[in-house]
């Protein structure tokens, strides 16, 4: 009986791996595609913030850098 309870654990362990648990595939992703749609959303809002960020770095080392021709005139 004992072995039988083992048996079945680890089948289920193996089944279980590959079934969709509260919405979320094993590797990571969703069958929902609003969600999908919502994630792409927020990652496509991460890169433009990033991108803004680096944007006005190079406009901040650029004003800098005309300031710094300025005074040298």
């Amino acid at each position: 009986m004992q072995c039988l309870k083992q048996f079945l654990c680890i089948c289920s362990f193996y089944f279980f791996e590959y079934l969709e648990i509260d919405g979320f595939l094993q590797d990571g992703s969703t069958e929902d595609p609003l969600y999908d749609q919502l994630e792409k959303a927020m990652s496509d809002a991460e890169n433009s913030r990033r991108e803004a960020f680096e944007e006005a770095v190079r406009r901040a080392k650029a004003e800098k850098y005309a300031f710094e021709a300025t005074r040298k005139v």
